[in-house]
């Protein structure tokens, strides 16, 4: 058995489910990675939107999941907590 790809993850992703998601390069935060947790499943866009950081790239029909991102917390690299308006 091989090891799930990422499309194969994200339609098996539950609510309560924690994922790690590559970060782009450059980020504001200079992580290579983000702990997501899910909220809500894969589901459908029906109306594009603008997140609450400003961004628009979220067109009807694309497919997504929703959820909240842990924070990395203080100077180590292995302490994160989750902010409900994160």
């Amino acid at each position: 058995m091989s090891p799930l790809g990422s499309d194969e993850l994200v339609v098996i992703l539950e609510v309560n489910d924690n994922v790690v998601v590559s970060a782009k390069e450059g980020n504001d935060e200079g992580l290579s990675f983000w702990l997501i947790l899910c909220t809500k499943p894969l589901h459908n866009i029906r109306t594009p939107f603008i997140n609450k950081w400003g961004i628009s790239n979220y067109e009807e029909g694309a497919n997504v999941i929703r959820g909240l991102y842990y924070q990395k917390w203080g100077n180590n690299d292995n302490t994160y907590v989750l902010f409900k308006d994160s």
